[in-house]
């Protein structure tokens, strides 16, 4: 898999925008590319997907709503992390918890379900919002996997049948990626603003600590992402 490709922007084609050769950017897409970033006919882009490929395309006609570009070459490219899911705690600052969630998918993660936890302070959900940030994230870091971002009413929903490993901070274990099998499902998960509940914990095969030092969980959620994308080096 060659280097990404730093010097352009990346546009988000969903599989339905393309026939043959032929791909259509509508919508947000267009208007980013012909409007904010002023491409003209004949301009040569960089789109995704969201499922593997990158698509080196020119522009071929702008219309009122819709650009038209023709494919001249695909790149296809591994997912990071294909078995790796985190379980994300519903934060009670929204903020926080976007920054993670948009730092994790840079990292190179894909799939997350977001969880009311026990000691979670909030209950909303804003999925659309979260999807657009994970998007984003995608095309900022020149990703090639649109995030898989779902809900699930507690943590044992969230796991489903994988193996678990729960980030605790009196864990006797570090949290070190070589140590794990990542080609198995497993589920990453974090807890809130007060931490996992016993009970909640029970439910990881094992518990694994993220730093020395107490942390915030949007910055654990960070670290775990980080160490992961590390391991691909």
């Amino acid at each position: 898999m060659g280097a990404p490709r730093r010097d352009i922007d990346l546009y988000y084609a969903p599989p339905e925008a393309r026939e043959g050769d032929v791909l259509a950017l509508e919508g947000d897409e267009f208007r980013h590319a012909v409007r904010s970033a002023r491409k003209r006919e004949g301009d040569v882009l960089l789109s995704t997907d969201g499922r593997g490929s990158h698509l080196t395309a020119r522009l071929e006609r702008i219309e009122r709503n819709r650009a038209t570009l023709r494919v001249e070459s695909e790149e296809r490219r591994p997912k990071p992390f294909p078995a790796v899911r985190f379980c994300l705690p519903k934060l009670k600052n929204p903020n926080r918890f976007e920054f993670a969630l948009e730092k994790a998918v840079e990292c190179g993660v894909t799939d997350f379900v977001v969880f009311a936890a026990a000691r979670s302070e909030t209950r909303g959900e804003k999925l659309e919002r979260w999807r657009k940030i994970g998007m984003a994230a995608m095309k900022q870091s020149l990703g090639a996997w649109l995030p898989e971002i779902t809900t699930a009413p507690d943590a044992a929903t969230a796991i489903g049948e994988r193996a678990a490993i729960g980030f605790d901070q009196s864990a006797a274990s570090a949290f070190e990626p070589a140590e794990i099998d990542l080609a198995e499902p497993t589920a990453f998960i974090f807890g809130p603003e007060g931490g996992l509940t016993d009970d909640e914990l029970a439910l990881a095969t094992e518990r694994r600590r993220l730093a020395p030092n107490r942390l915030r969980s949007e910055t654990a959620i960070l670290a775990a992402a980080a160490a992961l994308a590390k391991s691909l080096l």
